[in-house]
């Protein structure tokens, strides 16, 4: 997502493919699951540069996926 606001109001479920957040996107979450072992790709998650977050108010899990990652660069912000 390049720009913009994204909410999730409950549960934001990410199991595979790639989540980008830049050019000072924004995504608020109450609770967030990445990953899942019953899916073939590895989920990333990359929050890149200024003004660019991911709020996360509740819970955040990694499950078991498979090399799963979170990526924070350039100035970009993560909170939980």
């Amino acid at each position: 997502m390049h720009g913009g606001t994204l909410s999730s109001p409950s549960l934001l479920l990410f199991s595979d493919g790639s989540l980008l957040l830049d050019g000072g996107a924004t995504l608020d979450s109450l609770n967030a699951e990445i990953g899942d072992d019953g899916v073939n790709e590895a989920p990333r998650v990359t929050v890149s540069g200024n003004g660019s977050r991911w709020r996360n108010t509740g819970e955040a899990t990694f499950n078991d996926a498979r090399d799963a990652t979170l990526k924070i660069e350039n100035g970009g912000r993560v909170e939980a």
